[in-house]
């Protein structure tokens, strides 16, 4: 049986409990001004912006790339919202910018290679991740990276109405944390 993993929540009202690790859940504290540290309307101002979301950004720069793989992703705070999409090629590292207006590509370019540790068998694809982050905090993805001490996790950055969220998924798709996010500072270039 998996360990049991206790919730923490800022959200007022919201429930808090011990859940078995494999079902984390999250109530969400759906859209509002709240005063948690993770709260950030000025976020969901540029998502509501946008037209595309991260997920179908995605494509958009691997379309760009030699045959690529994404890697990482992450909102780009501008007047007109974009997307910096990390995609490995056979040319190397290469970072991407998506209009989140309409999908184009804006530049693409190389980039440092990140220390990203090789996975072992593969792990789910960027946007499959990205979905289950989704699906799980309850919002749309503005952000995602290698996570930096388990092989094949991704953290992704999800907005859930003003509430953001750090959700960090293991290379086979399982939720593996869930908590109120400190970490996005946004790109504002």
């Amino acid at each position: 049986m998996a360990p049991a993993v206790e919730i923490e929540t800022l959200c007022p009202g919201a429930y808090v409990g011990v859940v078995p690790h494999s079902k984390l859940a999250h109530t969400g504290c759906g859209i509002g001004g709240g005063n948690a540290p993770s709260d950030r309307p000025d976020l969901r101002a540029a998502v509501d912006r946008a037209n595309i979301t991260l997920r179908q950004a995605v494509p958009f720069a691997l379309a760009s790339t030699q045959g690529g793989a994404a890697l990482s992703g992450s909102l780009v705070l501008t007047q007109d919202a974009a997307f910096d999409v990390g995609a490995r090629d056979s040319r190397g590292m290469n970072e991407v910018r998506v209009s989140a207006q309409n999908g184009s590509v804006i530049r693409s370019g190389p980039v440092a290679e990140p220390s990203v540790p090789a996975c072992p068998g593969g792990a789910i694809s960027l946007d499959q991740a990205l979905a289950v982050a989704e699906a799980s905090a309850g919002g749309e993805a503005i952000a995602v990276v290698p996570d930096d001490d388990v092989a094949c996790a991704r953290e992704i950055q999800v907005l859930s109405g003003v509430a953001l969220w750090e959700v960090k998924i293991g290379g086979d798709g399982a939720v593996l944390e869930q908590e109120r996010s400190d970490e996005f500072t946004g790109k504002e270039n």
